[in-house]
């Protein structure tokens, strides 16, 4: 049976909304953390907040398509990353076609610092 990548709910196959790393990366550049976290109480022990975990796992997985379930889907939807329907991807809104708009310019492994 899958699981919601980010809650680690359990989910039938028919309830999974697929959705695009590039989404996944954009609404965290624009401060999505998710509410509920496996694990949340591991990264805590070992000093991390559950802002920096969280944006270390989208970093790790930045290349993957995620698998959601609808209440993390909804959350996802908030920050306005293109999201138009129950699986149903499109890329982030930009002035430049193909390109994710960017704050300020970073290297990519600081991508926890704002």
């Amino acid at each position: 049976m899958p699981t919601c990548d980010i809650c680690g709910k359990d989910i039938s196959q028919s309830e999974m909304n697929v959705v695009s790393a590039r989404v996944i990366v954009a609404a965290t550049y624009k401060g999505y953390v998710p509410s509920k976290l496996p694990l949340e109480g591991l990264t805590s022990a070992f000093g991390f907040s559950r802002a920096d975990s969280w944006r270390y796992t989208v970093q790790r997985n930045s290349s993957v398509d995620w698998g959601l379930c609808a209440g993390c889907l909804s959350e996802v939807r908030g920050y306005d990353t293109g999201v138009v329907g129950t699986g149903t991807v499109e890329q982030p809104k930009s002035s430049r076609p193909g390109k994710v708009p960017r704050k300020s310019k970073k290297n990519w492994w600081e991508f926890w610092k704002r």
